[in-house]
């Protein structure tokens, strides 16, 4: 019987994973390469956010609008997204396009040209963005959080730089970066839709070239004292809150619980922050908890946009939903609802090849395997009611919280 998921590591260590789903048309395709804002040198932040943007200029035969064009005409979607310690670079297509579109990605990942006139017009466009992201109080209290949690680790560095790092970067410390980190060791291509595996590793071989050497990494462990809360002004009409704590990383096998915390926690309207300060205090419009994972540590944390009258009431609202989970076990029904949530959330985002996508790279980046969609859904039925309030009590514990607010300047 033909394997639907497989993987090869490629001479030089470029690795190719696949999921072969003979019942749909399209093909999802994503070249992730381990560089983020954790690789990102200390005086140059955001670096490997210019660079995502910079592979799309044009290429020794493409122009910018060549590259975009080449892929919709097809009636595909081409993209990227830089995160903390990922970057990837992502096309749907038809399957009968597959060949066609992963040129183009090939082109613009190893014959982008980095004319100088394009790199300067790409740092407006990207201060531009970093100015918006400063306009968005959800968004920069995020960031902040996680500054000021994860330091010293590399993560804490924020994605998208500084307004003066972005304006100084140069074409030779782009090609510096790219030979420090585009590496084939350093990348993994995924694939998931109607597509052999032999076929893809056929065409990565042909089109895919870089370099063997592994990435250097980030060597760099800025420490700084640690601080509890972190108070930031600006013109706005409420104050944003984020409070929580550290974590541990996707490949710890707590993850799984760790998911169904945060559902009962956060996430969604029938969550305990949303029906006790929403429903039933009526102190916030938008309150949820969320995750952000890396490898071996990550946060946990609660978003809420309040009335600055109202910030410490929230913060003790949620600091006693906090204890709830710390100090008592959750009933069966909560428990078995909130694994039906996770569950299904997780199968229906299967039915897209996109996400499926996804799941195989993290798989192979995080765990360095591909774990079955059953194996998952049968560990989630065996997560207990203990094992929830053990994960509560390490991540809410009292020396493990720290709380970020942006308030309105007056």
């Amino acid at each position: 019987m033909t394997k639907m998921v497989n993987k090869t590591v490629l001479a030089g260590g470029l690795t190719v994973v696949s999921e072969r789903i003979p019942s749909v048309r399209s093909v999802s395709f994503g070249v992730w390469v381990g560089a983020g804002s954790h690789t990102d040198d200390m005086k140059l932040p955001g670096m490997a956010h210019f660079i995502e943007h910079m592979l799309f200029k044009g290429t020794e035969t493409r122009s910018a609008y060549d590259i975009a064009h080449a892929i919709e005409s097809l009636g595909g979607d081409i993209n990227a997204f830089t995160s903390r310690n990922l970057t990837c670079y992502y096309v749907c297509v038809l399957d009968e396009y597959f060949e066609s579109a992963l040129e183009v990605l090939a082109d613009i990942l190893t014959h982008s040209v980095f004319r100088d006139e394009d790199i300067e017009l790409e740092k407006n466009v990207v201060c531009e963005e970093i100015r918006s992201i400063n306009d968005v109080p959800e968004e920069l209290v995020q960031d902040e959080f996680i500054d000021m949690v994860l330091n010293p680790f590399p993560e804490s560095k924020p994605v998208l730089g500084t307004l003066e790092a972005v304006s100084s970067i140069s074409r030779n410390e782009i090609l510096k970066y790219l030979t420090m980190h585009y590496t084939a060791p350093n990348i993994v291509i995924a694939v998931a839709g109607n597509i052999d595996h032999e076929r893809i590793t056929e065409l990565v071989a042909r089109y895919f070239t870089f370099a063997e050497k592994d990435s250097a990494g980030s060597k760099e462990n800025t420490t700084r004292e640690r601080e509890r809360i972190r108070t930031v002004s600006k013109d706005i009409s409420q104050a944003h809150i984020c409070y929580g704590g550290n974590s541990f990383g996707y490949s710890d096998s707590r993850r799984l619980s760790l998911l169904i915390l945060n559902t009962i926690l956060g996430s969604g309207m029938s969550s305990r922050l949303f029906q006790n300060i929403r429903e039933k205090n009526g102190l916030t419009y938008s309150i949820y908890s969320f995750t952000e994972l890396f490898k071996t540590y990550g946060v946990m944390a609660t978003y809420v946009a309040t009335d600055v009258i109202n910030v410490q009431k929230v913060l003790e609202l949620v600091h006693e939903e906090y204890s709830r989970l710390r100090e008592e076990r959750i009933d069966i029904k909560t428990l078995s609802d909130a694994q039906s949530h996770v569950k299904g959330s997780i199968i229906l985002n299967l039915e897209s090849t996109m996400n499926r996508m996804n799941r195989l790279a993290k798989n192979e980046i995080y765990l360095g395997k591909y774990c079955e969609i059953d194996d998952t859904l049968k560990q989630i039925d065996r997560i207990s009611t203990l094992q929830i309030m053990n994960v509560a009590e390490e991540i809410f514990k009292e020396d493990n919280l720290f709380t970020v607010i942006i308030t309105p300047c007056n």
